[in-house]
């Protein structure tokens, strides 16, 4: 169908033809309820048309977005007050017909067919809630709840608990509506995390957090949210806890004891979802009172706005970014914040590694910004304690310690022997042989994993040592008449890799962006395989192209032609030599 075809697609006609529909007007779009005024901008057409569903009858809001069909038709309940709860409705008679979500496609070629399908898909939805299982409405409260009128936007920091505890919300005195919390939050949000900076100067007020032992449903679509609503929910708090809860809620301030006051309560719910979890919702109650929100019984006098919650601890931030939740109490330190340290030392924060202890005594110059985590800002500070501050400033439950310092120095303190990790990423092949010495050598041995990138894209290295069984860097070195040498490395040992564009002393390995990010992943998938299922001691690489490599004269090696032609099997495991001089004893 071409693209002319597509916009002449007659919207109303095909709507008339699906088999369920009885009759179809067009509304105005300035006549729209008020629950769906906000969907104005985006729509094209809308039309009210009368469904046969069985022995019911519904009449829907069949709305014609924009860019329609790349979007599909907005489905209604033209007067969801008229109707009890149904699943996948909210408040405002939005009918949630299909997961919008990734994998969705959309066969634009086909208009009528994607018309008559969504539908087909939004009858199916009002037809699985007949039997009256309200299972999915109790699995998406807070879908609900977000669209309640008035409903505001909060972040929470507080992660919920089974008990009744105190807690705190930052407002903002400033704002129009002082009385809207912007986060809840109990313990200090750390002071290095980014966002804290939008906390700074907002006030800090009491709050509850009140946690339902059973799960109960919103207000209706023909009611809204009331003061009693809100008072009913104390009877859904766990028995041994709630003449606790009551007492605490119905005190008087002392001083202001029988006082018509304005006062400003703020309050957090946590119920159990079906299928586990927790629904978490809030609500403000505002108004003159001589009582507290929970110990008056007039309705009249008080307000209650509700509150979607977004939340931001640390369970939930971790398993929704796809990092591991059981890596919070892991130590990893990265030797060498360079182009493939810092990106390593991110991408173990990332997922979710809770301690990161950066070792690095350099400086950042303008030589790296191309290829390194960090940037302009940070031109002239040590690379570890600049790539410490970032992460904090980025991630708000990692704590990552600088070690301005060497190699050496760092594990003269002794400190590596406590840890779970050790990454070496300083390309340091003289200090990586030592380090792997002491390492293996030594009772306190921990895995350590090194990794390493040749020039001109044209790969990149990993390998993990535990210190405690067969193989290890020294494994990967053969003696030549020149000296020791890499037989992994896939150009040919000896040769000038370097590149110097100044002419004074600016040497220079050229590898791009790219190239450190694929080895930093490559090493990181393998710290984590050794931190999360005790992997065995391997040996892994990534191969590029040679004709980076063969522009510049450079000569590739016997190890990188076998690795393409790939006649070297097992090699994660059979780099390990029987007679390595410094593991060797443990075959």
């Amino acid at each position: 169908m071409s693209v002319e075809q597509v916009e002449q697609f007659d919207f109303e006609s095909s709507l008339r033809q699906h088999p369920n529909v009885i009759s179809v007007t067009e509304i105005d779009l300035k006549s729209l309820p008020s629950r769906m005024a906000h969907h104005r901008p985006e729509l094209s057409r809308s039309f009210l048309a009368t469904f046969h569903l069985g022995t019911l009858t519904y009449e829907l809001i069949i709305s014609e977005p924009k860019d329609f069909p790349k979007k599909l038709p907005y489905i209604h309940l033209a007067s969801p007050e008229e109707y009890d709860f149904h699943n996948h409705v909210n408040f405002e008679g939005d009918i949630c017909y299909t997961d919008k979500g990734a994998g969705v496609f959309i066969a634009v070629d086909q208009t009528d067919l994607v018309l008559h399908q969504a539908l087909g898909m939004a009858v199916a939805t009002i037809e699985q809630s007949a039997g009256r299982d309200l299972t999915s409405l109790h699995e998406e409260f807070e879908g609900y709840w977000s669209s309640l009128p008035g409903c505001k936007t909060v972040k929470c920091f507080f992660e919920p608990r089974e008990l009744p505890e105190h807690i705190k919300a930052f407002c903002n005195p400033k704002a129009k509506q002082k009385q809207i919390p912007v986060a809840f939050y109990q313990k200090a949000i750390p002071k290095e995390y980014g966002y804290q900076s939008r906390l700074n100067k907002l006030q800090s007020v009491n709050a509850w957090y009140i946690p339902l032992s059973k799960s109960t449903l919103p207000p209706s679509p023909d009611s809204e949210l009331t003061p009693s609503y809100v008072r009913r929910l104390l009877k859904y708090v766990q028995p041994t806890a709630r003449n606790y809860l009551i007492d605490e809620l119905t005190k008087q301030k002392k001083k202001k004891k029988g006082k018509m006051r304005y006062q400003r309560e703020i309050f957090l719910f946590s119920q159990p979802r079906p299928y586990g979890k927790l629904a978490l919702f809030g609500v403000v109650a505002t108004g003159y009172s001589k009582n507290s929100f929970f110990g008056d019984s007039d309705q009249t006098v008080w307000q209650v706005i509700p509150l979607s919650i977004q939340r931001h601890y640390e369970s939930y931030v971790l398993e929704r970014g796809g990092a591991k939740l059981n890596l919070g109490n892991v130590t990893v330190a990265v030797i060498g914040c360079g182009a493939v340290g810092s990106r390593i030392s991110e991408q173990l924060a990332l997922c979710g590694v809770g301690h990161i202890i950066i070792i690095d005594n350099d400086k950042l110059s303008e030589d790296n910004i191309y290829r390194h985590v960090l940037g302009g800002g940070e031109i002239g500070d040590n690379k570890a304690e600049a790539m410490a501050k970032h992460l904090k400033w980025r991630l708000p439950f990692v704590d990552a310690i600088a070690k301005p310092t060497e190699r050496d120095g760092w594990l003269k303190e002794g400190g590596w022997k406590t840890i779970q990790m050790i990454v070496d990423a300083t390309a340091d092949f003289t200090g990586m042989r030592e380090m792997n010495q002491v390492i293996v050598r030594s009772p306190d041995s921990v895995p350590v994993l090194y990794c390493w990138l040749e020039a001109c894209s044209i790969g990149g290295h990993a390998l993990l040592v535990d210190g405690k069984s067969k193989g290890c860097l020294e494994c990967l070195l053969d003696q030549k008449e020149q000296g020791p040498c890499r037989r992994s490395d896939f150009l040919m040992p000896f040769q000038n890799v370097t590149k110097d564009l100044t002419g004074c002393g600016g040497a220079f390995t050229p590898f791009s962006a790219l190239d450190s990010i694929k080895t930093a992943t490559l090493a990181a998938e393998l710290a984590l395989e050794k931190l999360i299922n005790g992997q065995d001691n391997s040996y892994r690489y990534w191969l590029g192209a040679s004709n980076l490599a063969e522009n510049a004269d450079l000569r590739t090696s016997a190890w990188y032609k076998n690795s393409v032609s790939k006649s070297i099997d097992n090699v994660e495991f059979e780099f390990m030599r029987s007679n390595c001089p410094v593991c060797g004893v443990h075959v």
